[in-house]
């Protein structure tokens, strides 16, 4: 018996996944060090390597800290969450039209690739963001 070498329907492709992984990989760290920089008086809640994530030292309601932002390395994108967006709705405003297109509900931005524009605007939203966050006496 003679076995074809043609990849059955549906087959997994190394070469592009990896590549995948890799942009995916470099997207994290992008949107990690924008957390990262902007974070510096802020507690590290979670420092994996497929997820960080950072809280203020305020405690909410339920005696919780404070969810700033988070960004998560997922199966098809990374994330950026960026929690100051849902609890003070009026910082939407300052998401400029092409962050808009990566919306994921009130919060969370998807990448697949590290993009300069889309990150610094992202930078400077999340700087918005933080002061937002300072003004309201959650920070």
């Amino acid at each position: 018996m003679v076995r074809s070498a043609t990849p059955k329907p549906g087959a997994a492709k190394p070469r592009k996944q990896a590549s995948a992984a890799d942009g995916r990989a470099a997207t994290f760290a992008a949107l990690r060090s924008i957390l990262r920089r902007h974070g510096k008086a802020l507690q590290v809640a979670a420092d994996q390597p497929d997820h960080f994530a950072l809280v203020t030292g305020k405690l909410d309601d339920r005696k919780r800290p404070v969810h700033f932002g988070s960004v998560r390395n997922g199966k098809a994108y990374v994330s950026y969450h960026l929690m100051p967006l849902y609890c003070l709705p009026e910082l939407a405003r300052h998401v400029t039209p092409a962050l808009k297109k990566r919306m994921q509900g009130k919060s969370c931005f998807n990448f697949t690739t590290p993009d300069a524009a889309l990150l610094a605007h992202l930078d400077k939203l999340t700087a918005t963001a933080l002061a937002g966050l300072r003004k309201a006496g959650l920070a």
